[in-house]
């Protein structure tokens, strides 16, 4: 059920207002400093771009907006928000939009779980809210997610990223799934996918899920 509209390129382009860098990743290349004279991205990060901010809508661009707890942003066609749960320093922000955009780019890393571009418009296209959330987990706290992740119940759409060692045990994969399944509702869109990581020294698991309440984030 894949949602074509031709990420051929498959290239992200991520800006950060605060540091005011802006770089490229390209799935199956190399990671690379911007290019002024390449064509547009079709998917683009803006890391804490004024509430004013007023990008140019181009057909089959998609843009997401990582934002603070506060950011009440419009949302136009084609545009998307992740907030930080909770008000935070600056630091503590910067350290979750790194996370935020390590997700995006671990989720499309080739694995045994095939996930691209056009899976991840399938997940922000499903939630009518347009708003998300983003947090990481451990294994441990896998199969305590219906009590301590309420808000996963009300999501229209998720994705666990799954970041371990090499060799994922079906066993653990299994684990995850079958938690993650009791604690969403029935018809949700959820899709898992796997990075391999040498040398982790535990597994954590990623998980960006909707927030179907656009006023305020859950504080989880």
């Amino acid at each position: 059920m894949c949602y074509s509209i031709g990420f051929s390129a498959s290239s992200i382009v991520t800006t950060n207002f605060v540091t005011r860098m802006t770089d490229r990743y390209d799935p199956n290349g190399e990671n690379c400093e911007i290019n002024p004279h390449r064509p547009i991205a079709d998917f683009e990060l803006l890391i804490d771009a004024p509430s004013t901010y007023q990008h140019a809508l181009v057909e089959d661009k998609h843009i997401v907006f990582i934002d603070r707890f506060a950011n009440q942003r419009e949302l136009p066609d084609h545009c998307y928000q992740i907030r930080y749960h909770q008000p935070c320093d600056n630091q503590t922000f910067l350290a979750w939009t790194d996370q935020v955009v390590n997700t995006f780019r671990h989720a499309l890393i080739p694995s045994f779980l095939s996930f691209d571009l056009n899976n991840l418009v399938d997940i922000l296209q499903a939630e009518p809210s347009k708003r998300f959330s983003l947090q990481s987990i451990t294994l441990d706290e896998i199969n305590d997610l219906g009590s301590t992740r309420p808000a996963l119940g009300h999501a229209n759409s998720l994705l666990f990223v799954i970041i371990c060692g090499p060799a994922l045990k079906l066993d653990v994969y299994a684990e995850v799934a079958n938690s993650v399944t009791r604690s969403i509702k029935e018809h949700s869109s959820v899709y898992f996918t796997v990075y391999e990581y040498p040398h982790l020294p535990q597994l954590n698991i990623a998980m960006l899920y909707g927030t179907p309440n656009a006023t305020k984030p859950e504080n989880l």
